[in-house]
């Protein structure tokens, strides 16, 4: 299924992030994958997985344009939401969606975050120039 082949990008490119080394080139694979997850769950009508890749899309294209870095924060949720990813594709494959629960929690954290009221002004970014 090809939601495998693009969690799996999503799942692998944060894992290559690493302190001052995240290019923008990264954070737009990065992006890409999220907005393909987006919009191939919309088409099918995975609303779930929709909705909750928004956030992160959202979150990716805001550090894409240069309005936020991403700190250690952004990068822990980035990468607690790849297995909640993988949960919503196995359980649409399996036709039986994933608890919401750890969705719901994540989402959450990522619109608190996009709020600003996660920012920490000592955190070390993670967005260096290409």
């Amino acid at each position: 299924m090809i939601f495998h082949h693009l969690v799996n990008v999503f799942v692998m490119s944060p894992a290559h992030v690493h302190i001052a080394q995240a290019t923008i080139g990264l954070i737009n694979t990065i992006f890409r994958a999220a907005h393909s997850i987006k919009g191939g769950s919309g088409t099918f009508g995975f609303m779930d997985m929709a909705e909750f890749t928004h956030l992160l899309e959202t979150l990716l294209d805001e550090a894409r344009e240069g309005k936020r870095t991403l700190d250690a924060a952004a990068v822990d949720l980035l990468l607690r939401s790849t297995d909640c990813l993988r949960a919503m594709v196995t359980g649409h494959q399996n036709e039986q969606p994933a608890e919401a629960g750890i969705a719901d929690e994540l989402a959450a954290a990522f619109k608190v975050m996009l709020d600003g009221k996660a920012a920490s002004d000592s955190a070390q970014p993670l967005v260096a120039n290409s």
